[in-house]
């Protein structure tokens, strides 16, 4: 164990131990939203039109609180349910994530990794959202539990209307949930399409050298080949296209241009000065 024995404590930037600097975020945060108390009980401020986001890792859930409490405090604080119907609401919503309610009295390190990833879930959907951010979502879980949780996201998309950010390193993953396509290197979109379009007929070089590197059941005698170089770093990267240093088509113009965002299909974007010449 590390002695805390100085630093700050801080909230939006302000140190919640000078008075003063409390003050003024409460102030602030009242501008933006009319007053707290008002604001946590009002669902259409706090509550239902907020995107929830759904952690990856299975221990992001509160170790030292029961599931029931986990589901049920937002919903609770912004008015979705009462103390009254509190029990039964949790119910609902651990049902609807595959959970059996008998468990709501456990904690979560008593769950296995793929029932933790459905209390996330179910932690999520209980304040009613339109839009979920699902941040690698089903990296940690071995493949039959991430298929399971896959079913489970398309399941509530049809029956909920949901809307996914779906972020993900697992192109498999991506293809089987996504309707469009963003691909990013270091920060910066490269390419972005429906996802039958980019799976297809990928564009941009980055996109190209993923989908290569893929291992494919029907693909047979075929050699591996991973996305050629190292990885630059974010915080220094390189001049021009960020890819250039590992591409194999890149040309002086790449190292020196940032190339630029065009259409090269119908709804299908691509940053690569190649498109230029085409």
């Amino acid at each position: 164990m590390i002695r805390a024995d100085g630093g700050e404590a801080l909230v939006l930037a302000a140190d919640v131990s000078d008075e003063e600097a409390v003050d003024k975020l409460v102030a602030d945060t009242e501008q933006q939203l009319g007053p707290i108390d008002a604001a946590f009980n009002n669902a259409g401020v706090l509550g239902a039109e907020l995107p929830r986001l759904i952690v990856t890792r299975p221990w992001a859930v509160e170790l030292v609180e029961w599931v029931a409490d986990i589901v049920g405090e937002a919903p609770l604080v912004h008015g979705i349910t009462t103390r009254g119907g509190y029990e039964a609401y949790v119910d609902e919503q651990m049902r609807r994530a595959g959970l059996d309610p008998a468990f709501k009295r456990r904690y979560p390190h008593q769950f296995s990794g793929g029932q933790r990833q459905r209390i996330g879930i179910a932690r999520a959907l209980a304040v009613q959202p339109d839009f979920l951010v699902c941040d690698e979502a089903v990296a940690a879980l071995d493949v039959s539990i991430q298929a399971q949780i896959l079913n489970l996201f398309m399941e509530l998309r049809r029956d909920l209307d949901l809307t996914y950010l779906f972020i993900s390193h697992d192109l498999g993953v991506v293809e089987h949930l996504s309707d469009r396509v963003v691909i990013m290197y270091l920060g910066r979109v490269v390419e972005q399409a429906p996802a039958e379009e980019v799976f297809r007929r990928p564009n941009h070089p980055y996109t190209q050298s993923l989908l290569d590197s893929v291992p494919r059941i029907e693909a047979r005698k075929r050699a591996f080949t991973p996305v050629q170089g190292e990885i630059p770093s974010p915080l220094n990267p390189p001049s021009g296209c960020h890819f250039h240093p590992r591409c194999r088509h890149a040309t002086e113009r790449c190292k020196q241009e940032v190339p630029r965002l065009r259409e090269v299909a119908p709804s299908h974007f691509s940053a690569c000065h190649l498109n230029d010449a085409a």
